[in-house]
C-alpha cells in the first residue's frame, strides 16, 4: 500500500502577513510565519500522512464489522 504519492504539497507566500502557507492535496493545510517549521511540517505530513491513511481506513472497517 503505497499512498504517498496521494499527499502532494503545494506552499505558497502571504505577502500581506508574511506566512508561509503549506497546502496538501488532502486537504490538510498549515500556515506559519517561519520556514524552518513549514519545511518540518511537510516533512512530517509526508511521512505521517499514509499512516493516518491506513489507521483511517482500518477504522471504517472496524465500525463495519
Amino acid at each position: 500500500m503505497h499512498q504517498s504519492d496521494e499527499h502532494r504539497t503545494e506552499s505558497s507566500f502571504r505577502y500581506a502577513s508574511c506566512r508561509f502557507v503549506l497546502t496538501c492535496s488532502c486537504g490538510a493545510t498549515h500556515d506559519t510565519p517561519f520556514i524552518d517549521e513549514a519545511l518540518e511540517w511537510q516533512e512530517l505530513h509526508r511521512q505521517l500522512a499514509p499512516l493516518a491513511d491506513a489507521l483511517s481506513a482500518n477504522a471504517h472497517l472496524a465500525t463495519q464489522a
